[in-house]
């Protein structure tokens, strides 16, 4: 189905490319008169797509695909809101079966851990909280098990020198926390 989405375009003859399933937008970003869009084929699978708006490149109509659209593993996330006022650890899956996030709650709010995973059950972020926000180290992860960044907060803001690594553990940057 992909390989019938062409450039040139409109998103309207993109989605009706896809009828009667409907792709699903995921979110979009853009600039330089161009937007980037997410779409859900399904639980397994999202389009990435270029439009061009034609208020910053008047030759082109808008919302018509730039470029190829990209076909991406993405396993969909099910985020499941705990009860009201809840406390202890809240976990949420994948449609996978595999864990997204496992969170510790005290009346309602985050405090403790918050783990965030991938699809493939690698750990992805780890952040810690309390009564004024995240507080403490701020870890991500490369899917190799590699960290991938760490830096600190403190009631709420990024604090210290914040520093992140390549997939073999070499820095790649640093950086003072601007929240201060």
């Amino acid at each position: 189905m992909v390989r019938k989405l062409v450039p040139g375009m409109t998103k309207a003859q993109m989605m009706a490319k896809f009828a009667p399933r409907k792709l699903v937008p995921e979110g979009s970003f853009a600039g330089g008169g161009d937007e980037t869009a997410r779409y859900r084929i399904d639980d397994d699978w999202i389009i990435v797509c270029a439009f061009v708006d034609r208020s910053i490149r008047p030759d082109m109509a808008n919302g018509r695909l730039v470029g190829e659209p990209e076909l991406v593993a993405s396993t969909k996330h099910y985020w499941v809101k705990p009860p009201v006022g809840f406390s202890g650890t809240w976990t949420v899956y994948f449609a996978n079966g595999q864990k997204s996030d496992e969170i510790q709650y005290r009346n309602g709010s985050y405090f403790g851990t918050f783990t965030s995973f991938r699809d493939d059950g690698s750990k992805a972020v780890v952040q810690h909280y309390d009564a004024k926000g995240a507080n403490g180290e701020d870890t991500g992860y490369h899917r190799n098990g590699m960290i991938a960044y760490r830096g600190q907060y403190k009631d709420g803001k990024r604090a210290g020198t914040w520093t992140w690594y390549d997939e073999t553990g070499k820095v790649t940057s640093s950086q003072e926390a601007l929240d201060r």
